[in-house]
């Protein structure tokens, strides 16, 4: 694999965790799901958004850093 794919598998896994966590969300309004657990996907949820885009912003940096060296 090459680090494209990779990180477009884990942008995939972020998203899936936040739709996830969505459907707890609306299970729970139903009435079918326990307020725990949707507290704790949502968390989940959260701190994958935060860590991607964390990543995102670290990589275009190093990307604006490399494009401005002398060479």
């Amino acid at each position: 694999d090459d680090i494209l794919s990779d990180a477009v598998k884990a942008l995939n896994d972020v998203s899936k965790t936040e739709l996830h966590a969505d459907q707890l969300a609306r299970d729970y309004i139903n009435g079918q799901a326990d307020l725990q657990e949707v507290m704790a996907a949502q968390a989940k949820a959260s701190l994958k958004i935060q860590y991607a885009v964390t990543t995102v912003n670290a990589v275009v940096n190093t990307f604006k850093e490399l494009t401005q060296m002398q060479v």
